[in-house]
C-alpha cells in the first residue's frame, strides 16, 4: 500500500479494511523502494482477443442490418394498375394490344433487373448478418481456444 513520509509510525485503514501500522522513517529508509509509477485506482481495462472479435461481429451485423434497411427502404415497387396515371394506362393498353407472345417492354426489362440487384443486395446484407452473427457467437469461445493453446504443456 502506498504511503507517505509524513504517515510514519501511524496508523492507516487500507483499502480492504484492515488496520495496518506505518513504519518508522528509519524502517522506511531501509526498506526497498518500489520504482512503479503512480499507482491506479482501477486496473485499466484491456482489449484482448475476445473484445476485438465481438466488436468485429457486431460491426458486420449492424453494417448488413443497415445495408438490408436501405435497400428495402429503396426497393422496386410495381404500381397497381389502377394507380397508373392516364397516359400510362394508354401505353399498357397499347402494348397489351400486341398479344401475349410479344416480347417485353423496355420498361418491363428495367423492373425485372432492378428487382434482380434488389435481392443481390439483400442476399449480400443477409449474409454479413449472418457471418456477423456467427462472428459474435465465436467470440465466446476464442479466450478458451487461445488460452488453452497458450498454457505450457496444456492440450493438444
Amino acid at each position: 500500500m502506498p504511503i507517505h513520509a509524513s504517515q510514519a509510525g501511524e496508523r492507516v485503514r487500507c483499502t480492504c479494511g484492515a488496520d495496518l501500522e506505518v513504519p518508522t522513517m528509519r524502517e522506511i529508509a531501509s526498506l526497498e523502494q518500489e520504482r512503479a509509477g503512480p499507482v491506479a485506482s482501477r486496473p485499466a481495462a484491456r482489449w484482448g482477443i475476445r473484445q476485438r472479435v465481438l466488436l468485429a461481429g457486431a460491426v458486420l451485423t449492424l453494417a448488413g442490418v443497415l445495408l438490408g434497411a436501405v435497400r428495402y427502404y429503396l426497393r422496386p415497387v410495381q404500381m397497381e394498375v389502377a394507380d397508373y396515371p392516364p397516359w400510362m394506362a394508354l401505353n399498357l393498353w397499347v402494348v397489351l394490344q400486341q398479344g401475349v407472345d410479344r416480347p417485353p417492354h423496355p420498361l418491363e426489362i428495367a423492373f425485372e433487373r432492378q428487382v434482380r440487384i434488389y435481392h443481390q443486395w439483400m442476399g449480400v446484407a443477409a449474409a454479413l448478418v449472418v457471418l456477423g452473427l456467427l462472428t459474435t457467437a465465436s467470440s465466446l469461445v476464442v479466450d478458451r481456444v487461445v488460452a488453452g493453446r497458450s498454457r505450457p504443456g496444456g492440450g493438444r
